[in-house]
């Protein structure tokens, strides 16, 4: 709990800074900013499934296509970069040995997954594994011999 509140401190703090650099940034710098800021807000919302490119660049007040061009300069794409954000949540999650209560499609769910079929899939395709198979892996390797 203490490292999600520091990662939410720490975003909030970055999306503050941003927003006011923004408004005296010149072009190119403005753009990093907001590509920053959306990035931070990304980040404080993973666990909401609704939760798309669309309302993030409503939630950084541009359009999303000006978003999606910003993300595309960088070579990235936002969709790709938030469920890739969210996959990294759940590998992180499930390799804590302190979540071993908490089910995969619970770790799932509040990584902003709602299909617990879909979060296999993309999570086989990011880790070559299943996250069962991830879990007992990362377990493993961290038990003390």
């Amino acid at each position: 709990m203490a490292e999600r509140m520091v990662a939410v401190g720490i975003a909030l703090i970055v999306a503050c800074l941003a927003g006011r650099l923004a408004m005296e940034a010149p072009g190119a710098l403005h753009g990093t900013l907001i590509v920053q800021r959306a990035k931070a807000h990304g980040v404080e919302n993973l666990g909401d499934p609704d939760r798309d490119p669309a309302q993030v660049a409503a939630a950084v007040g541009v359009s999303l296509r000006h978003l999606q061009a910003l993300f595309r300069a960088n070579g990235r794409n936002i969709a790709a970069w938030i469920w890739q954000r969210r996959l990294d949540k759940a590998a992180q999650r499930l390799s804590d040995p302190g979540g071993l209560n908490v089910s995969i499609s619970e770790v799932a769910y509040r990584c902003g997954f709602v299909d617990q079929a879909h979060f296999s899939r993309r999570f086989r395709d990011r880790y070559g594994t299943s996250p069962r198979e991830y879990r007992r892996a990362a377990l493993t390797q961290a038990a003390p011999p």
